[in-house]
């Protein structure tokens, strides 16, 4: 069980960190780096937000299509690339799509770990695995807004989504080497 649950603390950790970056960031990018209003940007982050909750729900569906590891390795990639991607736009409303479509990524890949821990564990010890691995991986996740913004302070804010693409890509290597099929 902990040979199984170890990659998933450390992968949820990962997702969580790009969430909190993203969450934490995306607003202040908008209106700083190509003066979008505070309104239009948090619009732009609530849209972000309502596909990442369509995105866990295909995510599901997924899961039980392909499996746990091909789909968060694809969902990963993804988010990976997507990121990657934005910091090369200059189109705001292009952006801001692309933006749109990376909460698809970053929440689609929470039913993969539940589905893992639910494999794993016992019924008894099940919701207490939840509430532990997403404890920790949150708590994991919680640094990277400062982490994040130590960085933007230094490189300027689009480091924030090379971040996001760095976690997105180590996450998915981590689920490739580690993950059962």
């Amino acid at each position: 069980i902990v040979r199984t649950l170890i990659p998933v603390f450390i992968v949820m950790g990962l997702a969580a960190a790009s969430y909190r970056i993203a969450s934490s960031f995306t607003t202040t990018y908008l209106t700083e780096f190509f003066g979008l209003s505070i309104e239009s940007a948090n619009f732009t982050l609530a849209v972000m937000m309502v596909v990442g909750t369509v995105g866990s729900i295909v995510g599901g569906t997924l899961v039980d299509k392909f499996g746990e590891k091909n789909t968060v390795i694809i969902e990963t990639v993804m988010l990976g690339v997507l990121s990657f991607a934005s910091v090369c736009i200059s189109n705001i409303y292009f952006l801001s799509g692309i933006m749109c479509i990376m909460g698809f990524f970053l929440l689609g890949v929470w039913p993969s770990f539940y589905s893992v821990i639910a494999r794993a564990t016992s019924l008894g010890a099940r919701a207490f695995m939840y509430g532990l691995i997403f404890a920790v991986a949150w708590s994991f996740g919680s640094f990277f807004p400062y982490l994040s913004g130590a960085c933007a302070d230094i490189f300027g804010l689009q480091v924030i989504y090379i971040l996001i693409a760095v976690l997105s890509l180590i996450a998915a290597f981590t689920v490739y080497f580690t993950f059962k099929k």
